[in-house]
């Protein structure tokens, strides 16, 4: 697609000292600068404006009258000579300025065009009735180009990393989806050289989180290092922690001081909003324009915390978060333009803590919640398998079997007054009728660390509604008329005579689970016990633990 360069200006002026890795920023009001005449400040109208080229080099432009004094020679190079008297109101100075150019008569330079080579200016300042001071300055210009190297527009911006206190903000903050989203992470460790992947999702509706990511064998990991599946249950306060590659699950509280979660209190964390998630709530971050990332014309903005990642005095991580333009679409069905976030960056020098997170596939709709699998943690502990059948008339309508599952999803929760969570392993199978089989999971096992936990319903008494509604009839599956996908679907009614005797297996284990049992329950990983004693793990490994799971201050 073409690219529109754009740059916002502001009147103030940053000045960036780097010393190593290190950055300072000094940030002061351009029209009060003692710099603002070197960089170009004119009033216009009462309304500053930048200078133009010329104006810029005080060469030609209204009131500037050019004498030519013939040729000479500079470092060297033939050049001709143009001399001008000028006064400048604001400075309350006159001086005579002497510039050489290249004579193109006898030196090509590699522009092709006459470039400056030496100014010359002397002349007296006045700072008050009674008190002045001469000057007398040489200018030389080597490198002189025409043009400005490179399309982005980046030698205008403050380098990364560097944070200006007191800059002034010019844009606010991009809007975040406030109930629910979903994206990849790429996350970059700067310091270990390592590179990790972790698919999350943020539904705040129904206040569920997930990750999906497998530790990199250098980081400190209590799960193991094969493919993990995370769930946090902000309704109960418990986390589903399953190890897909064996099989086994954890169960317990969920973590405070993790990206999702907000601690209230020793023993009860609460979810995180939209905003929270992203650290947009109390963070002051200021805009700092349109830069290029991974060749995207992104708006940046940049943020610093004193309370991340740990509340040590005199610590500080900078934040950076980049956003696709407007000039720029995502091809994902139904996805706004611009407000794409594409990277975030996070630094702590003092602690050795430099993390880039790169942002791709990242979708404004609700993720998929059939895909919040728990039922690992419920192989000995109390279930039902459901079966029953739909008209296998309906079958030539159903276009998007994602779509159509997460309907009869609805339904189920909509009568029985469960969580999806407890509806798993939902199957959907096309004959002469469809048949849709599930399995009912039990309440959770552990008292969990929210406030106000959800009073969950027995699964006896969410058992004993379905079976009996689908026996009546009188379980409908309702299709949503404003989805494309099923225009000619209204509603699809279980059928009651085949469910007769066959939507209601029972795979009951008698297995007692205590409120207050916690922690690794049967099938827990392998070789927890081994892998908890080690110590003496790097900072940077400890904080190499992922995108959104990195332990924090709460």
């Amino acid at each position: 697609m073409p690219l529109r360069p754009r740059i916002r200006r502001t009147r103030s002026l940053c000045i960036v000292i780097r010393q190593g890795d290190k950055g300072q920023c000094y940030v002061s009001d351009l029209s009060k600068s003692d710099q603002r005449y070197l960089l170009g400040y004119n009033v216009v109208n009462g309304k500053a404006h930048i200078y133009s080229a010329n104006s810029a080099l005080h060469f030609g432009g209204k009131g500037v009258n050019e004498v030519y004094m013939g040729k000479d020679v500079v470092r060297g190079i033939r050049v001709d000579r143009w001399s001008s008297c000028q006064y400048w109101a604001d400075m309350d100075a006159t001086m005579t300025i002497d510039w050489y150019f290249t004579d193109e008569t006898e030196w090509d330079s590699a522009v092709g065009i006459s470039i400056p080579v030496r100014a010359h200016v002397k002349g007296r300042v006045y700072t008050s009735n009674t008190q002045s001071h001469d000057f007398d300055h040489y200018y030389e210009f080597f490198h002189f180009f025409p043009f400005i190297e490179g399309s982005d527009n980046s030698v205008f911006e403050t380098p990364s990393g560097v944070q200006c206190p007191g800059r002034k903000n010019t844009k606010p903050l991009p809007t975040i989806p406030p109930d629910v989203f979903s994206f990849t992470t790429e996350i970059l460790d700067n310091r270990q050289n390592t590179i990790s992947f972790m698919d999350e999702y943020f539904d705040h509706k129904d206040k569920l989180v997930k990750y999906d990511y497998r530790p990199l064998p250098t980081e400190y990991s209590p799960y193991g290092t094969n493919h993990i599946i995370e769930i946090h249950d902000f309704n109960t306060g418990v986390a589903y922690i399953t190890d897909v590659t064996r099989g086994n699950c954890t169960i317990q509280s969920i973590e405070q001081g993790n990206f999702d979660d907000k601690t209230l209190d020793a023993r009860h964390v609460r979810m995180r909003s939209a905003r929270e998630f992203f650290y947009f709530d109390s963070t002051n971050y200021t805009y700092e324009g349109v830069k290029k990332n991974r060749n995207i014309d992104c708006d940046s903005w940049i943020g610093l915390r004193s309370d991340f990642p740990t509340k040590q005095a005199g610590v500080n991580s900078t934040w950076e978060w980049y956003f696709a333009t407007n000039d720029w679409t995502e091809t994902n069905p139904g996805q706004e333009v611009g407000g794409i976030p594409i990277q975030m960056r996070v630094s702590a020098p003092l602690l050795n803590f430099d993390f880039n997170y790169n942002i791709y596939d990242f979708k404004k709709r609700q993720p998929d919640l059939l895909k919040f699998d728990i039922s690992a943690c419920y192989i000995m502990r109390n279930r039902i398998v459901f079966k029953f059948l739909l008209p296998g008339s309906a079958i030539p309508s159903v276009s998007s079997l994602e779509d159509f599952k997460f309907a009869i999803l609805n339904a189920i929760t909509r009568v029985t007054g469960v969580s999806p969570l407890r509806v798993s392993k939902l199957q959907t199978y096309f004959d002469q009728d469809i048949v849709v089989t599930f399995e009912l999971l039990d309440v959770a096992p552990i008292v969990g660390d929210v406030n106000n936990a959800v009073r969950e319903v027995p699964l006896d008494v969410a058992a004993d509604t379905l079976k009996n509604l689908i026996k009546g009839g009188q379980f409908v599956i309702t299709i949503d008329q404003s989805n494309r996908n099923y225009p000619n679907l209204q509603s699809l009614v279980a059928n009651q005579t085949e469910a007769e005797g066959t939507n209601y297996l029972y795979q009951t284990l008698n297995q007692t689970i205590t409120t207050e049992q916690q922690g690794y329950g049967p099938g827990a990983m392998a070789g927890i016990g081994v892998s908890m004693p080690i110590v003496g793990v790097g900072m940077g490994i400890a904080f190499g633990y992922l995108l959104f799971k990195v332990r924090q201050s709460p």
